[in-house]
């Protein structure tokens, strides 16, 4: 009986017979719920506030600058100390601050530069929480499992997504800003507590493994593992700037696209966000059938090429149908990369550098983000959002075919 209950369980769950990866995938499903409704409510508060395009692009940068100076330290912080802890405070601190934010809406309070100090908070304590979060999982799962951990993770993530994306947009609507703010906070405070469970029992190395003496040694160690290996820092170099066309496509130019120029309210924003989480949820589901993706480069990348069109033809989309379309195609092609390439990375990188090698991908994936989403803020601003799209989806079809004409990049395995 109990061999015909496990057949019964898609691979995609079994991650879960483990209980510290457990805990963690419940931390997780709770903070992204709130945080999909704060997004949509940061953004509506500042162009609410009379704030412009140019607003929205600075307030991208700041958030984007804040996490690329602490990144460095965020790797070493995840491969010196317990990561699990790391998360915990890093949850913590979240939560108090968003509900703090929802306090200064209350009583009439908030400013637009209240916003940006949030957003480079934010931004530091995402340096903190992303190293750590990638490092832990292989001491949380076997190696044959990571695939399927980190598709279950990002399944649950864009499932409750999508709900957190379109309830966002309703509580904007309904309750004002101040609510999303608010309903962020609780769940990151549930989020914290989830991560109490939360104990390595894979992969982990002796205390004499860890990094120790001066903190900017441990540093070139994490440049040096990258270094070493073509395919991690040429795709890390071709999407730093695929990432600041991304950014300023996702966090600018199509919010204003929706409220300016198509005289949309911020439902449809939110649903928008919410049929992504579910385009990127098919692409999770259908990769967590299985223990590894062979070719997993070029798989990626085809994701990526994916992403760019879909991209290109948001700027051309008048209905919302056609929306929520290009927005459900563009995320899962973005998926298939992400899910691909981290579990990889998980594979293949020693568990003791891993922190310090994440953190050397996020910052030189967004190291141009602070200054391409203010200059392309500024062409939205002044050529319109249908342009810039159109520009920046194409742009990053152009990287990803150019990483598939290089072997030594799109060769992952």
């Amino acid at each position: 009986m109990a061999q015909v209950l496990r057949a019964a369980v898609p691979p995609i769950m079994r991650p879960l017979r483990h209980r510290g990866f457990a805990f963690l995938w419940a931390a997780s499903t709770l903070a992204v719920i709130g945080g999909a409704g704060a997004s949509i409510a940061t953004a509506w508060q500042i162009l609410t506030m009379q704030g412009s395009a140019v607003d929205l692009g600075l307030l991208v940068a700041l958030l984007t600058a804040a996490n690329l100076v602490t990144l460095p330290l965020g790797g070493i912080v995840a491969d010196r100390f317990p990561r699990e802890r790391i998360l915990l405070v890093a949850a913590l601190l979240s939560a108090f601050s968003s509900i703090g934010i929802s306090v200064l809406i209350r009583f009439d309070l908030l400013q637009i530069w209240h916003l940006y100090a949030l957003a480079v908070f934010f931004g530091a304590l995402a340096s903190l929480r992303a190293p750590a979060s990638q490092a832990i999982r292989p001491t949380l799962l076997p190696k044959d499992d990571l695939l399927k951990g980190n598709a279950l993770i990002a399944s649950s993530a864009h499932l409750v997504g999508m709900v957190g994306a379109a309830l966002g947009g309703i509580l904007v609507d309904l309750w004002g800003t101040e609510g999303a703010f608010a309903f962020q906070g609780a769940l990151g405070t549930l989020s914290a507590l989830c991560l109490l469970g939360v104990r390595p029992s894979f992969a982990t190395e002796p205390p004499s493994d860890q990094p120790r003496g001066p903190w900017l040694r441990p540093i070139g160690e994490g440049i040096a593992a990258v270094r070493r290996i073509p395919w991690v820092w040429g795709t890390i170099v071709l999407f730093a700037l695929g990432n600041a066309f991304a950014a300023a496509s996702l966090n600018v130019a199509i919010p204003v696209r929706i409220r300016e120029e198509l005289h949309l309210d911020a439902t449809v924003l939110g649903t928008m966000n919410s049929a992504g989480a579910a385009g990127a949820l098919a692409a999770a589901l259908v990769l967590g059938q299985t223990r590894s993706v062979r070719q997993g480069g070029v798989v990626a990348f085809c994701g990526i090429i994916l992403g760019g069109l879909a991209l290109a033809a948001t700027g051309f989309q008048t209905t919302t149908f056609g929306l929520l379309a290009s927005a459900f195609f563009g995320w899962a092609g973005l998926a298939v990369f992400v899910l691909i390439w981290n579990s990889t990375l998980q594979r293949k990188i020693p568990t003791r550098l891993l922190g310090r090698v994440s953190s050397v991908d996020g910052f030189g994936s967004l190291i141009l983000v602070p200054v391409g989403v203010p200059l392309l803020s500024i062409l939205v601003h002044r050529m319109g959002a249908t342009d810039v799209l159109l520009g920046s989806g194409l742009a990053v079809v152009a990287l990803a075919v150019l990483a598939l004409a290089l072997p030594a990049v799109r060769r992952w395995d």
